[in-house]
C-alpha cells in the first residue's frame, strides 16, 4: 500500500487527486520564507496534500503560495495562496488544512 493510500485509508485525506509538480513556498508566523520543491498529490476545499524532498520545517500555522498552472487572460501567472495549519510529515507527505484561500497574480505580495 502506498504512503498516500495509507493517509486516505485513515480518513485524513479524500481520494481526489491533483498530481502536479508545482512551485511552492510558505511563510511561517514569524515571517520566515521557505521555498520547497513539492508535488501536490491532492487538493480539496479544505486540505492540500503534498510530497516534498528532504526535511521540511513545519510550522503550525503559515501561508502557502503555489504557482498555479493556469494564466489570467492567457498571459498573467497566478498563485493559489492559503492560510493553513500544517501537520508534521507522515511517510514523506504533509497535510495542510486550509483556513482561508485566495488567488493572486504571481507578482502580487498577498
Amino acid at each position: 500500500m502506498s504512503d498516500k493510500s495509507r493517509l486516505v485509508q485513515r480518513g485524513r485525506f479524500p481520494q481526489h487527486t491533483f498530481p502536479l509538480a508545482l512551485p511552492m513556498s510558505y511563510v511561517d508566523a514569524e515571517g520566515k520564507n521557505y521555498s520547497v520543491s513539492a508535488t501536490t498529490s491532492s487538493i480539496s476545499s479544505s486540505k492540500i496534500l503534498f510530497r516534498h524532498e528532504g526535511l521540511l520545517p513545519v510550522p503550525k500555522i503559515c501561508t502557502i503560495k503555489i504557482g498555479w498552472p493556469a494564466k489570467l487572460d492567457g498571459s498573467v501567472n497566478l498563485k493559489f495562496c492559503a492560510h493553513v495549519n500544517m501537520e508534521p510529515s507522515v511517510d514523506g507527505f504533509t497535510v495542510a488544512h486550509i483556513r482561508r484561500w485566495w488567488m493572486t497574480t504571481a507578482g502580487g505580495n498577498n
